[in-house]
């Protein structure tokens, strides 16, 4: 029958398929197939004998999944379970909740059809007559923006539990079917479930092959599958299996049976004497088109075509010049020429001539006996003028490559001719068929992340420590403890602690003292990259991106992509370890690609681009890796990681994260012995000091906690130092953000306190760009964004995909993607000094600052930078905002704030200071930053009772009255010295009734009393070279 794919040709499977012209649904069944709605059979076919006449199916899988490796990335939720009874992997348990399947690049077709294994779980109630409390119990498919598939109920509700049985709708839709329970399963009670509600744990399952099949158009498909109205998921559930959709790839067929298509440019139309046949012709000495206009994507076309040779067609006329040759061409307009030959009916029936013909050679150049490859001859009915029966069917056919949206295919015979009287031609059965060839087999990826990226879990218990969303609401999060390692970086330190300071160890009765005690490190392994198969998509989810844009663009998840998660704490030089990174990474590299002329190819994030460059230190001859891409790699380290181990800094500082809840404290806590973090240290001197010049290493680490893996550290990047192995090594780095770079110490010059700025450079917020630009021999491209977010940044997706495809050269958007630095934004750089906190918020009410409440770090402006350094604050936050600074004292004395406006050349064009302000320790002070703004305004409140005392201008000097408000510590008779006759005064205060203008100077020794020894502290210092008076302000009210 025509019109009937092959796969449908039995009397049973050809009923079904002409009732599924309107999208209605067949169940494979024992001897054919079944009609849920037969009541559409008639209205279908007629929609058949009209739609289809002539058309030919080609039915091509674009999509299968059976689970047993998980779920490929096409799913929106990832979560998979396996039967209790067989062991059968699939997609589920789900209750309440919609699941998406969404394909891309969908070949052009006509038609899809979606089959699926359906797993119907525990207790489904069907349509729950009689128990509205119960029911119904609603199970869906549909197509976005198309046809609802299936919107029906099932029961498994078949008496058994007590004596209720409740009917389902399933075979027909909802509302209308009532039909027994597990009516049209094909298993019932096989997959090992039990209702756990109902005496004797009775096995409670069914399973159900659907198959769908409807008309489509468009590269993309997605389907929805959903129960809406379920209970909760122990007591009904449900499950896919077996998912597979296929799709009839014909784009244009016409037997021109019907009514003519425009996208002839002549419809002439005629029907062949013998037989009856419609055909496009008949014509003569001319060109006809087929205009086909918005193809889908392709990279090819398949045409074919019935050939007419009508009448008296002379062939390549060797000797009659007169007569010929009769050409015959099929050609794309701009474009190639597909069929040029020639044809000959002239086989010596007419005056014992024969004429050969080029076909199937091509013209000029064939020189073959006329007919020759003719499917049919004299069948047409047409005649010579002798008369005598003369006509030939060919059946043609080319491929040709093609990728524009229109074709122009043209049809032309060109001969020496006396009319259709004499020689026409016509066709008949043309089919066009769109082709998206199979892409070639794929180099598989391996997806290295980075730092925390990568899953830990007890090894015994499987239990999820990092990182678990619902242990990070806890309060300090006591939780990380769970991470911790002895001093050796390997052992787990499973000491409890002391909530109240983690340094305190708990006692053998894991008490201390009237504190709650925390447990300590457990034995972790790392189980898989973050978030990976979380499917409520919580949190980080980078890495789940990049998975899902190959997965788009046919790269298949588990087949030819592939996560190396590793334990991120420990030393990344370490390769014959259980642990080892490097270990895991060449054990699945081999077992990928198991012989030398295999390859991989690696897309290394972050700190996954040191594990890379450690595994090629090692393995530097293996050829099985054939391109390294490096995401945001600080191969020369990170100043921020140093902040981190010092406390001065938030391990996770991305509001828009779940992560950023992590305490600051606790975090340094735990970090102190993870050799993984110290080897994110730079590898180059990044401090200065005033007076001193540039820092070394040596000097600038030697207070960090763990000296040992300072040393391992300065080793590893010894090791891996100036080496690269790899010809088709990338690097995709982000850019224009400002990022902290250096640091520079200075020193007040009454009180020897250290201020520290904290100062930035070009980079992605985190890893400056002279760090992820320092491997030689790699070819280097920027993008625009995140450290965090550059796994799923789309600019690097679209760079990622052409340097896998090879197309590396070809151009980029440069708006998106570049080979320089995209420009830094202006900056504010600011730090205080000293006795200061400060509070900034910007329009948004997002909140940088110290949270003394928690003891925590906030860093919630996007693109900034917080620091807690020991006796001051730095920081820095784009430009183009509005932010309120909020300024609370913690001691008397007095404060320096600083701002500078850093130009995108690191060039300072503008500083707003506020110099050797006195302020008690109660004191507070707000001001307002906007951009383009200079007269910024200081409102100060001395006594912090919530009225500002004084209205200070930036790089103004001090109000007098101000400065007169407060006298230097020892200086009690507030002369502007320290001198015998302070200790003199002071004495007088205490025993004869001297007056004083500033008593709280007189607490020469800063212990918080007037008396003796504060005289004495001064005599000291002035004539036996006693401790210094502490050089510091006092609010002398």
């Amino acid at each position: 029958m025509r019109g009937v794919p092959k796969s449908f040709r039995d009397d049973a499977a050809i009923y079904c398929y002409l009732s599924n012209v309107n999208g209605q649904l067949c169940a494979k069944r024992k001897g054919g197939f079944s009609m849920f709605q037969p009541r559409l059979v008639v209205l279908a076919i007629v929609s058949f004998v009209f739609t289809f006449v002539g058309q030919l199916s080609s039915q091509t899988i674009v999509f299968t999944d059976d689970f047993e490796d998980g779920a490929r990335p096409e799913w929106s939720i990832w979560q998979t379970d396996i039967t209790p009874a067989g062991a059968r992997s699939f997609l589920g348990q789900f209750s309440n909740q919609s699941v998406e399947l969404k394909l891309n690049n969908v070949p052009a077709h006509s038609w899809v059809t979606l089959s699926f294994d359906l797993f119907i779980i525990r207790s489904w109630d069907g349509n729950s007559q009689g128990y509205p409390e119960w029911g119904p119990d609603m199970w869906q498919v549909r197509v976005k923006d198309g046809p609802i598939l299936l919107e029906t109920t099932f029961s498994n509700a078949d008496g058994r539990m007590g004596t209720i049985i409740l009917n389902q709708s399933y075979p027909s839709q909802y509302p209308t079917g009532n039909h027994p329970p597990r009516n049209g399963a094909k298993e019932n009670n096989t997959l090992g479930y039990n209702f756990l509600y109902a005496p004797g744990m009775l096995p409670t399952d069914s399973v159900y092959s659907i198959t769908s099949r409807f008309e489509h158009q468009g590269d993309s498909i997605k389907f929805i599958f959903s129960a809406p109205t379920l209970q909760d998921i122990n007591d009904e559930s449900w499950g896919l299996d077996n998912v597979k959709v296929e799709i009839d790839q014909n784009y244009y067929e016409n037997n021109f049976e019907g009514t003519l298509d425009p996208e002839w440019s002549d419809r002439t139309r005629s029907i062949t004497p013998i037989g009856g046949r419609k055909f496009l012709g008949r014509f003569s000495d001319q060109n006809v088109r087929l205009v086909l206009n918005n193809l889908p994507q392709h990279t090819s076309i398949k045409v074919s075509f019935d050939l007419f040779m009508i009448q008296s067609m002379d062939g390549n006329a060797s000797g009659h010049p007169e007569w010929g040759p009769d050409i015959w061409k099929l050609w794309v307009s701009e474009g190639s020429t597909l069929i040029q030959t020639t044809f000959s009916n002239i086989d010596g029936h007419f005056e014992n001539i024969t004429l050969n013909q080029s076909y199937p050679g091509s013209f000029p150049g064939g020189n073959h006996p006329p007919l020759t490859g003719a499917s049919e001859i004299n069948t047409l009915g047409y005649q010579s003028d002798e008369p005598a029966p003369m006509d030939s069917v060919y059946q043609m056919q080319s491929t040709f490559s093609h990728t524009d949206n229109q074709l122009i295919l043209n049809f032309t015979y060109t001969g020496i001719t006396a009319g259709l009287i004499d020689e026409s031609w016509g066709l008949d059965n043309v089919r066009l068929e769109i082709v998206n060839e199979s892409p070639p087999e794929k180099t598989p990826v391996i997806i290295i992340p980075g730092v925390m990226g990568s899953e830990l879990r007890d090894a015994e218990t499987n239990e999820l420590f990092w990182l678990d969303p619902d242990k990070a609401m806890q309060a300090n999060d006591p939780w990380l403890l769970a991470l911790s390692l002895q001093t050796d970086g390997i052992t787990p330190d499973t000491n409890s602690r002391c909530v109240n300071g983690w340094e305190k160890i708990c006692d053998e009765n894991n008490e201390c003292a009237s504190h709650s005690c925390a447990p300590g490190g457990r034995n972790l392994i790392a189980k898989d990259i973050l978030n990976i198969d979380d499917f409520i998509l919580k949190g980080y989810t980078e890495y789940k991106k990049l998975v899902k844009f190959l997965g788009e663009n046919n790269y298949s998840f588990r087949r030819d992509v592939f996560l190396h998660a590793y334990d991120w704490r420990r030393d990344l030089s370490e390769k014959d370890k259980d642990w080892s990174a490097i270990k895991f990474l060449r054990n699945m590299i081999v077992e990928i690609a198991p012989t030398p002329n295999d390859r991989v190819n690696i897309i290394a994030h972050s700190m996954g681009g040191l594990v890379m460059r450690s595994y090629l230190s090692y393995y530097s001859d293996d050829h099985r890796i054939e391109t390294v891409i490096y995401l945001g790699t600080p191969h020369s380290g990170s100043p921020g990681t140093y902040a981190i181990l010092m406390g001065y800094y938030k391990l996770i500082n991305d509001k828009e994260l779940l992560l950023s809840s992590i305490n600051a404290v606790t975090s340094t806590f735990i970090c102190q012995n993870f050799p993984g973090m110290y080897q994110l240290l730079p590898s180059d001197p990044f401090v200065t000091e005033e007076g001193v010049g540039g820092l070394t290493l040596d000097e600038t680490y030697q207070n960090l906690p763990n000296s040992t893996l300072v040393e391992k550290a300065r080793d590893f990047h010894d090791f891996i130092k100036d080496f690269n192995p790899i010809e088709r090594s990338f690097a995709i780095n982000g850019s224009g953000l400002a990022t902290f770079s250096t640091v520079r110490i200075e020193t007040k010059v009454k009180t020897h306190e250290e201020c520290i700025w904290a100062f930035t450079g070009n980079g992605d917020n985190t890893v400056p760009q002279r760090s992820s630009s320092s491997l030689i021999g790699d070819r280097e491209y920027f993008v625009k964004g995140k450290h965090a977010e550059l796994p799923g940044n789309e600019a690097a997706h679209k760079k990622i995909l052409k340097i896998l495809q090879g197309k590396e050269n070809d151009p980029d958007d440069p708006n998106e993607v570049k080979t320089t630095p995209f420009e830094l934004g202006k900056t504010w750089n600011w730090t205080s000094c000293c006795p200061i906190n400060l509070e900034i918020t910007d329009l948004e009410d997002n909140v940088n600052g110290v949270d003394k409440e928690n003891n925590d770090i906030r860093q919630d402006i996007s693109e900034s930078g917080f620091f807690s350094f020991p006796n001051n604050e730095s920081g820095f936050m784009p430009y183009d905002n509005e932010y309120r600074i909020k300024i609370k004292a913690f001691n008397d004395g007095e404060f320096t704030l600083t701002l500078n406006l850093v130009e995108p050349d690191e060039s300072i064009s503008k500083t707003l200071a506020f110099s050797d302000v006195p302020i008690g320790n109660t004191s507070t002070g707000d001001l307002v930053l906007s951009p383009d703004t200079d007269n910024v305004i200081l409102s100060l409140d001395v006594e912090g009772d919530g009225v500002a005392d004084y209205e200070l201008t930036a790089n103004a000097e001090v109000p007098t009255e101000l400065s007169d408000r407060f006298s230097e510590r020892g200086d009690f008779n507030k002369d502007n010295n320290i001198d015998i006759s302070d200790g003199v005064a002071i004495l007088s205060f205490l025993f004869l009734g001297g007056s004083t203008n500033c008593k709280l100077a007189g607490d020469t020794n800063k212990d918080g009393a007037i008396d003796v020894s504060d005289a004495i502290y001064i005599l000291s210092f002035l004539f036996l070279g006693g401790q210094e008076v502490i050089q510091e302000n006092v609010l002398c009210e």
